[in-house]
Order: C-alpha cells, then structure tokens, then sequence
C-alpha cells in the first residue's frame, strides 16, 4: 500500500505545473487550480517560474463563461515591474501588462485572479496566453514563455 500511496505522490509531483516548468529553459506560467463553493468569492494565482529575465509584457487571460472577474491583484513576483490590470473587468478576455526598465527575474505570484463563482456547480478553465513577442528581456528581445492554465 505504501508503495502505490508512494508512486501516486510521484507521479502527481511529476505532472504538476513546477515540476513540469523545471525541465525547461525558459520561463512558465501557470495558474492555478482551485475549488470554490457555488458563489463564493475564489483567490486564483498565477504564478511563474524559471524567469530569466523580464521587462515587460503583455499577459492574456481568458476565463470559463460563468465566472465573474471582480478584481486583479499585484502578486510579490516581478515587483520591480509595474503591472496594469485592464480597465474593464467584465472584458472576456482580459489583458494584464508588466513594465519596467530593468529585467526581474524573480519568481513566485505575478498576479491573483478574484472571482465569484458560479452557482451552477462545474469546471470552469483559465487560458493563458501570450502573442508571440509578447514577452521581453532586457534587450526589448522576445522571450518565449510557455503557459500552463489552471
């Protein structure tokens, strides 16, 4: 038993969004999974990882039918960027922006998705997305990120 319990914990840690970030060269964004009951207020990450170094860029979110986006909010990652939450929150999809003049390369939270979930209970996605030489270095040179979505 301790040895399925041991190869089931191995395997999720394998095909979770960290893990799966750790095996590439360039920068991942993900964000994350989480559950909510039927109306209430849900907190959703996003996060990245392996950052080489960023300047700005322009960050698309796209989110379920269903789900009311009540607010954007600057997480601890990129903090030497400044981060511009679109003006309309009621846009499907909706673009976030980061700007600086000096590449960060930290890590961690970027920015934290609020929503109020549905009543109808269901899976309800969250799509990353970045235009090709959406993302830049230092140099104002694209920087290829790969998104996982939550």
């Amino acid at each position: 038993m301790k040895a399925i319990l041991a190869a089931i914990l191995s395997l999720a840690l394998l095909l979770s969004p960290a893990a799966s970030a750790a095996g590439r060269s360039g920068p991942v964004m993900a964000a994350d999974s989480v559950t909510a009951s039927p109306g209430q207020a849900v907190e959703v990450p996003i996060r990245l990882s392996n950052n080489t170094g960023l300047v700005g860029g322009l960050l698309t979110v796209t989110y379920g039918r269903g789900l009311t986006l009540t607010k954007i909010t600057k997480g601890e990652a990129l903090s030497s960027l400044t981060m511009t939450p679109p003006g309309d929150l009621t846009a499907n999809p909706v673009n976030i922006l980061w700007d600086g003049t000096e590449a960060d390369t930290s890590n961690g939270v970027i920015a934290v998705l609020h929503f109020t979930a549905p009543e109808q209970p269901g899976r309800y996605e969250i799509t990353l997305s970045c235009e090709k030489g959406g993302m830049v270095d230092n140099q104002l040179q694209p920087v290829s990120v790969t998104m996982a979505h939550g």
